[in-house]
């Protein structure tokens, strides 16, 4: 990588920047020099590279985009977050600090590490309806006697067996019920 980058005047050279190296410079969080140097760029390539016009402009692009998408700013948050947690949970750990102390930021720590129980959300199928089915008992005289038949039915040419075999059924069932 260094030895393609000596080269810069030629424009096609840009193409041989890593592409992480601008957005990681844009970021502002290291050592410009110490990002080039995890990209294999170092030396005199490096020192070429970071005067370089069509380089700086591209940093400063990404930059200002970071800038304002807020992707910067959460960035630094989340390392100031990160620093005064270690301070937060030594401070948590001596005898000074009381029981609420250590259980809000048992709280909090929980909070951050994402391990608070989720809530279950559910989403509705469609514009809000409901279906009522009701089933009531009807009342005596209501039924239709042509719908509804309770008639006994006498049925003809059954065996005299199995007549008997009912008949022995019934007389069983009418003794379980006393």
């Amino acid at each position: 990588m260094n030895e393609e980058l000596k080269d810069l005047t030629n424009p096609d050279r840009f193409r041989d920047i890593p592409p992480g190296l601008v957005a990681s410079i844009a970021a502002g969080l290291e050592d410009p020099k110490e990002i080039a140097s995890r990209h294999g760029i170092y030396g005199e390539a490096w020192d070429k590279l970071s005067t370089w016009k069509p380089f700086l402009d591209a940093i400063a692009e990404q930059r200002a985009e970071f800038e304002k998408s807020g992707y910067t700013f959460r960035v630094k948050a989340a390392m100031k977050a990160d620093v005064l947690a270690d301070q937060l949970f030594v401070q948590a750990l001596s005898h000074e600090a009381t029981l609420g102390q250590k259980l809000e930021t048992m709280k909090t720590f929980a909070k951050l590490g994402d391990l608070e129980p989720k809530t279950s959300i559910q989403a509705q199928a469609g514009p809000g309806f409901s279906i009522s089915i009701n089933f009531s008992t009807p009342q005596p005289g209501l039924i239709d006697k042509k719908t509804l038949d309770v008639s006994p039915k006498i049925i003809e040419n059954i065996e005299e067996k199995t007549v008997k075999k009912a008949e022995k059924v019934t007389k069983t069932i009418k003794k379980a019920k006393k």
